[in-house]
């Protein structure tokens, strides 16, 4: 018997049963059929555990929300920049000073093609990760971005309480400034994608609202409001 690939494609939300049938009870036992269905299986596999990009301006809560949002789905955690920072064992300031922004960029590109052939993470991106169109592209392949936003007094209210994390692009003289300057340099580019406001919510709160869009509606894209006031202290 000949089974198209288009009458397993149809079937393919009975999961990997159905294949199991077609082989066992159709007989089915020409090997290059059997490699094309396990294939396509292990395919939707994949496809079922989506990973979870988040981006955003520093200080709008993308690692805290992050770990807290992999938790409700079973998935993995990972922050870019700390994968970088393990690896090349500098902080990220270090290697703004030391080796410029140029090879930081080229490591989160480098990142970024990595991660994108797994499955069942939630990213935590660097600020400007996502901005380069390459590194969107190839991450978006098999994972769904979102963006965090925040006031800009809110971010910079977040940061400087966290004095353990250095942030170099905010090495001025009115970080203010710098924060309302690189929000509207970035405005454009992060308007591109999904965005959920942190303002006025507990973390507690944003990963469960994500993790509800995330396995209720795919494509649902999320209304951007400006409140001046915050819950929680962000990472990052």
């Amino acid at each position: 018997m000949e089974v198209e690939i288009s009458d397993v494609a149809a079937n393919t939300h009975l999961g990997t049963g159905f294949i199991g049938r077609l082989l066992s009870n159709r007989g089915m036992r020409d090997q290059s059929c059997s490699i094309l269905l396990r294939t396509f299986a292990k395919a939707q596999s994949h496809m079922s555990r989506p990973n979870i990009i988040l981006t955003g301006f520093m200080g709008t809560g993308k690692t805290t929300v992050g770990r807290l949002l992999a938790d409700l789905l079973g998935y993995d955690f990972v922050d870019t920049d700390q994968m970088i920072e393990a690896r090349s064992g500098q902080c990220i300031s270090e290697i703004f000073r030391e080796k410029g922004e140029a090879a930081f960029r080229a490591m989160e590109a480098s990142v970024a093609q990595e991660l994108s052939e797994k499955e069942g993470l939630v990213i935590s991106t660097g600020g400007r990760m996502m901005l380069d169109s390459a590194n969107a592209a190839v991450l978006g392949k098999r994972g769904r971005i979102f963006c965090l936003v925040a006031a800009p007094e809110e971010i910079v209210q977040r940061v400087t309480q966290n004095s353990e994390i250095q942030r170099p692009l905010l090495n001025a003289p009115n970080p203010m400034e710098r924060v309302v300057e690189l929000l509207q340099q970035r405005g454009e580019a992060y308007s591109r994608f999904p965005q959920l406001a942190t303002s006025n919510k507990s973390a507690e709160e944003l990963a469960s609202l994500l993790a509800g869009v995330i396995q209720a509606d795919p494509d649902l894209r999320l209304t951007v409001t400006t409140v001046r006031s915050g819950r929680f202290t962000a990472e990052d």
